[in-house]
């Protein structure tokens, strides 16, 4: 059993304003994952930028933009894996045929095992639906930085460009990074589903199984209830006292035995034939009705 996870649905915002003419920026952050430390950090790092980017500042804003997103990215995407590391001892989907065993015996641990799994094929769909929306809304703001960086003046030094790459290269691969964890979130989803179908037609296999079992229990049932019938009819015959003629010669233990015999053949041939009984008599029915 995994650790105790409280999951917590967590955001930010992120605004870059600027005077009409763009040469003082201001930026306004509201999240819940940064740290008191992360925000003196990357305050730090945005003051060299300014300074370096003072006379390109549409291209300086970017790069503190690109670096706020790098880091939140990357906060983003641990935090996700360490909830599918939680989550890994119940994905453990172990033997399919044992949690059948274990729900038919109506074990409590199987069936507190199953309701686990369940919870937790729900709780990856709303993770991959949460991440994957988070990739979605960081690819786009990427993409429209990307335009104003390379939107901005026409030649910078080898310095400035050298720094215009280090984080437009770091923030793209951060975003790769919780693109392939959000594929592998989708992966671990695919894979229970496939484990629920196969669960289900195992446990389907099981009730056949236990029907076809019961239905052979019933046939028995029927055959003995059967043989009482005959069984039950002679010997009320030969119990009839003899004052009521019904059986005028005495007879024994051994005629007895002989008449349930008979009375048991006949019984049972006329089970065995009963089909093709019904359908001569329905024939036979047919042809005195039309003559």
């Amino acid at each position: 059993m995994p650790e105790k996870l409280e999951l917590q649905l967590q955001m930010s915002s992120i605004v870059i304003s600027t005077n009409p003419f763009g040469d003082f920026s201001k930026v306004t952050i509201i999240s819940d994952l940064l740290s008191d430390d992360d925000m003196k950090e990357m305050t730090r790092k945005a003051k060299k930028l300014w300074q370096k980017f003072v006379h390109q500042p549409q291209t300086g804003r970017c790069l503190v933009f690109f670096l706020i997103l790098e880091k939140l990215c990357r906060i983003i995407t641990e935090d996700f894996l360490k909830a599918m590391h939680h989550l890994a001892p119940i994905m453990d989907l172990g033997d399919i045929y044992t949690r059948v065993e274990g729900l038919q015996t109506n074990s409590e641990q199987a069936i507190k095992e199953l309701a686990l799994q369940e919870w937790t094929l729900e709780l990856l769909y709303r993770m991959h639906v949460s991440l994957q929306a988070s990739v979605d809304s960081v690819l786009g703001a990427k993409k429209e930085l990307m335009a104003q960086v390379l939107d901005g003046p026409g030649t910078r030094s080898i310095a400035l460009e050298a720094t215009c790459q280090e984080y437009t290269g770091r923030v793209e691969d951060t975003i790769t990074h919780m693109a392939v964890v959000s594929s592998k979130l989708e992966a671990s989803i695919a894979l229970q589903t496939r484990f629920e179908e196969a669960f289900s037609s195992a446990m389907a296999m099981a009730d056949s199984r236990t029907s076809l079992n019961q239905n052979a229990t019933v046939k028995q049932l029927t055959y003995l209830t059967m043989a009482y019938l005959p069984i039950g009819l002679i010997v009320a015959i030969f119990a009839i006292p003899s004052e009521q003629l019904v059986i005028k010669v005495p007879m024994g233990t051994t005629w007895l035995v002989i008449s349930i015999i008979i009375a048991l053949a006949c019984t049972y041939l006329a089970a065995f034939y009963v089909g093709k009984i019904v359908r001569y008599v329905k024939s036979w029915w047919g042809k005195v009705g039309r003559s």
